[in-house]
Parts: structure tokens; C-alpha cells; sequence
């Protein structure tokens, strides 16, 4: 009987806005080949894409931040999946907290972005998480399904293997915070298993990414748990020492 493998761990570089024509160069020679083991992902200010995606190894997927659901029209500084997925974008992220709280994206929009990214052929990365009021509150768990649900609402119907979910805590991000491993197990878990009851997909395959200050001092004690299938790194992947040697921590290097 054929047995379907799990996906590698998967770490993807956020550049946020930063980066320069040093950092491609600089990512292009030292991130010259994926490691063995995991899938590297690196998503520069759009401005980058090219210049990124023309000299680093094939073996590295280039991505962008952000775009919009429609295809075309009147919409002055965004982006189109389709225009995207004409260049040779391999994905999106979408949802990010940032986009959340400062551009006042809801559960709706992303919802739409992730549908237009399928039907492109883009991969969207979701992000979801919730602020530190709402995990002291107790209202992290619901927040979170509310994230999620309105995604599976929206792509239930579509191929699920375009879809990677990024769990980033807002109170972790930008902060040197860090969520504890058995509290970024427990969404994560949480996460799948909302995947399995709610549509027929094989939620084993569907990674689920970490991001929140993840940096190579705790990328270990975070991957090792059972439903952390990787990374979505900021800050940290500034450095590209620091980013590759997260990429060798998540493949088991």
C-alpha cells in the first residue's frame, strides 16, 4: 500500500520593510542551496522580488507580503494574484498581524486574499494569532478560530495543499517575547484539529508554521513539538547567518 509522505518543515524569511540590493546579494551567496530536509521560502519588499528571485538558487522559493483579491482594476499601489502569479510568485503571506492592526484587514479580507491566491496558483501563508489582551483574558483560543474559520469557509471547496497556516502570537512579534513551546503546541494542535473537523482535507499535511521572535536560540525547543512544522521568521532572517542556521535547526542539522 503507498503511504503519502509529510511535508518537509518549512521556514520562510519575512523581510517586512527591509532589505537592499546587499541583502539579495548577500542571501544569493550564503543561501546558495536548501538544506536537505526542510523548504526555504523568502518573501523581500515586493520592489526585491526580481532581483532576489533571478540570482538565488532555484532551490529557494521567492514570495511576496501582501496583495489584493481582485485581478484587476482601480486600485492604486496593490497587487494582483494573477500579476503575481505571471512572475513567478510561489506565494503570499497574507493576514499578517501588521496588515491586521495597522491596515485594518478583517477575517473577510484575508478570506478573500487566500481564495484569490488558489485560484492563481499562488500559495497563501494565513497568519492568525491573537494580542496579549486577548490571551489574558482568555479569549486567545477564540480569536484564533475565528481567523480560522472564515478561511476554511471561504477554501473549503479548493485544494487544501495551497494553503499553509503561519500561528503568530501578536504579543511575540518584534518583541524578543516568545511564546512557550507547549503553548505554540497547544494552538497549533488546536489549529489542526479545527482543519480536520471542519473539512475533508488530510490536515496532516498541512503545515502549520510558528512566528513570533523566533531566533536560533529557541528554534529547537519549538520545532521538536509534534505540531510545529516550521517557521515564519522576521527579524532574524535579516541576518542571514542567523536565518540558515534556523533553516539547519528546523531540517535536523
Amino acid at each position: 500500500m503507498l503511504t503519502q509522505s509529510l511535508p518537509n518543515p518549512l521556514v520562510v524569511a519575512n523581510w517586512k520593510m527591509h532589505g537592499s540590493l546587499e541583502l539579495c546579494q548577500e542571501y544569493s551567496i550564503k543561501l546558495n542551496a536548501s538544506s536537505p530536509g526542510v523548504d526555504v521560502w523568502v518573501a523581500p519588499p515586493s520592489i526585491y522580488f526580481h532581483r532576489l528571485s533571478d540570482s538565488i538558487s532555484p532551490a529557494i522559493q521567492v514570495g511576496v507580503q501582501n496583495l489584493y483579491w481582485e485581478q484587476s482594476g482601480a486600485f492604486t499601489g496593490e497587487l494582483a494574484p494573477s500579476m503575481l502569479a505571471e512572475l513567478g510568485a510561489s506565494f503570499a503571506i497574507i493576514g499578517h498581524s501588521e496588515r491586521r492592526t495597522m491596515f485594518g484587514e478583517t477575517d473577510q479580507h484575508v478570506a478573500r486574499k487566500c481564495s484569490a491566491c488558489i485560484d492563481s496558483g499562488v500559495i497563501p501563508i494565513v497568519c492568525v494569532g491573537e494580542s496579549i489582551s486577548q490571551r489574558e483574558t482568555g479569549n486567545a483560543r477564540r480569536v484564533v478560530s475565528e481567523q480560522v474559520s472564515s478561511i476554511l469557509r471561504a477554501c473549503d471547496s479548493k485544494s487544501p495543499v495551497q494553503i499553509v497556516f503561519a500561528y503568530e502570537p501578536i504579543w511575540a512579534i518584534g518583541t524578543g517575547a516568545v511564546a512557550e513551546p507547549s503553548d505554540a503546541e497547544d494552538m497549533h494542535c488546536h489549529v489542526r484539529s479545527m482543519i480536520l473537523e471542519s473539512t475533508e482535507w488530510d490536515a496532516k499535511q498541512i503545515r502549520i508554521l510558528y512566528g513570533g521572535s523566533v531566533k536560533v536560540e529557541n528554534a529547537a525547543a519549538l520545532v521538536a513539538q509534534q505540531n510545529i512544522d516550521g517557521f515564519l521568521v522576521g527579524g532574524a532572517s535579516l541576518e542571514v547567518d542567523s536565518f540558515k542556521r534556523i533553516c539547519q535547526i528546523a531540517a535536523g542539522v
